[in-house]
């Protein structure tokens, strides 16, 4: 049984969303207001994509009911 979000610390939370996760999102600053998004349903194939992406790109789980959760980034 889950808890509230009141019951568990905020690194529980985010550590349920990956978990979870519908899909994740690699995105990645190419200029000023613009963004280069890309999705993947495993956190494996995103990793591969962030990647190619290169330095700066950033990892975020998106969970079933879109809450999302900072994963990682790209170095």
């Amino acid at each position: 049984m889950k808890k509230l979000l009141t019951e568990m610390t905020i690194d529980e939370y985010n550590a349920d969303i990956i978990a979870n996760a519908a899909y994740f999102t690699a995105c990645r600053k190419t200029g000023v207001g613009r963004y280069d998004k890309r999705e993947a349903p495993t956190q494996d194939a995103i990793r591969t994509i962030a990647a190619e992406m290169g330095r700066g790109t950033i990892i975020y789980a998106i969970g079933p009911t879109g809450r999302q959760a900072f994963v990682d980034t790209i170095r």
